[in-house]
């Protein structure tokens, strides 16, 4: 009797203890989802489903401080099945790319909060509420019982299951081991630390890794042109510390032409990006892009960015070659047609100092 209390209160309390929760609904492509999300000082945690199957899948991840949303989404088997990589136009809206876990899919999603309860403050946002998709999702409602007398059930299981809390305190208490407790807690902040809040950093880096191999061997193509002379470091960095090398442009060639008798050395930035958002790509930070225009400056080389987009990094579908001084944080689709290869090598033109 006393557990069926308990369940029953923690029920009806659910909407009043969680006020921190935010709920959404979206899509995965063209499928429908809805989603859960707390936000504890930048940890995400939650659960999402598709509204017609049972099985919820487990949310860990991330929210920066500038509002880029990374999950990692696991079963309940705890193997990891895809990741959520996006960013919140608005308090309400959320857009991104969700991949499979061995990257073999990949789909834009879009989330739309559905309570008023801005995930990034944990707050209620004060305002009208957004008007989300609900066509497929009608939450269920109380029938056949007035609000007074609901008001009076709910006052009653309230107080019932606080005298129920109060008498089984102590024995609570008793019958605990807080070894254990303890230990746990310490295992799952462990496995947090481990597999959640390193995701991105180790993904973009093995992508950066393949997308760069696959220019390099764009330019091994025509070996008898050009010579691969360096390639920046990208080993971690905390505090701010960072070799300076980090900097600069990932790769620098050798261009030379032995017949006419003249050679020069071009930097290239290699970027890849899973796909594009709103017929825009994001393509780097400005304060990044204006260090490759400082080195290209300084140093009097021709630095071009190398942009992958959709595909795979070891099998990009386009590939752009801009000009660093031509490159901006965000192009459009359209934008970046301008720059488009379409051959599997490159030639640079030492007359125009063009590389394509």
């Amino acid at each position: 009797m006393k557990g069926f209390l308990i369940v029953c209160l923690l029920f009806i309390l659910k909407p009043v203890l969680g006020q921190n929760v935010s709920h959404f609904y979206g899509t995965i492509g063209d499928f429908p989802i809805e989603m859960e999300l707390s936000n504890n000082h930048g940890i995400v945690t939650g659960w999402y489903w598709y509204p017609k199957k049972s099985s919820k899948l487990k949310l860990e991840g991330v929210l920066t401080s500038e509002n880029e949303l990374r999950l990692k989404e696991s079963n309940p088997k705890g193997e990891l099945t895809g990741l959520f990589n996006g960013k919140f136009e608005t308090e309400y809206i959320s857009l991104g790319i969700w991949q499979s876990a061995d990257l073999k899919k990949e789909f834009s999603f879009e989330l739309k909060l559905d309570n008023n309860i801005s995930l990034i403050t944990g707050k209620r946002i004060s305002g009208k509420e957004p008007k989300a998709d609900r066509k497929m999702h009608q939450p269920s409602k109380v029938k056949g019982l007035s609000k007074l007398w609901l008001w009076i059930v709910i006052g009653l299981l309230i107080g019932v299951g606080m005298l129920v809390f109060y008498m089984t305190k102590f024995k609570r208490k008793s019958n605990e081991h807080p070894k254990v407790i303890v230990k746990k807690e310490v295992e799952k902040q462990i496995h947090f630390v481990n597999e959640s809040m390193e995701p991105e950093t180790s993904l973009t880096t093995k992508k950066g890794e393949l997308f760069q191999k696959f220019i390099v061997e764009m330019f091994d193509t025509k070996r008898e042109y050009f010579e691969w002379l360096h390639a920046a470091s990208d080993l971690n960095y905390e505090n701010g510390l960072y070799p300076k090398s980090n900097m600069d442009p990932d790769l620098i060639i050798r261009f030379k032409n032995e017949k006419q008798g003249w050679e020069e050395k071009i930097a290239v930035e290699c970027k890849y990006r899973a796909g594009q958002q709103n017929s825009v790509v994001r393509i780097d930070e400005q304060r990044k892009i204006d260090n490759y225009l400082d080195f290209s400056k300084k140093n009097g080389v021709k630095t071009f960015m190398a942009l992958g987009v959709g595909g795979k990094p070891e099998a990009p579908k386009y590939i752009y070659i801009i000009p660093i001084e031509e490159v901006k944080t965000e192009m459009s689709v359209d934008e970046l047609q301008n720059y488009l290869n379409r051959k599997d090598y490159f030639f640079f033109d030492f007359n125009k100092k063009t590389l394509t």
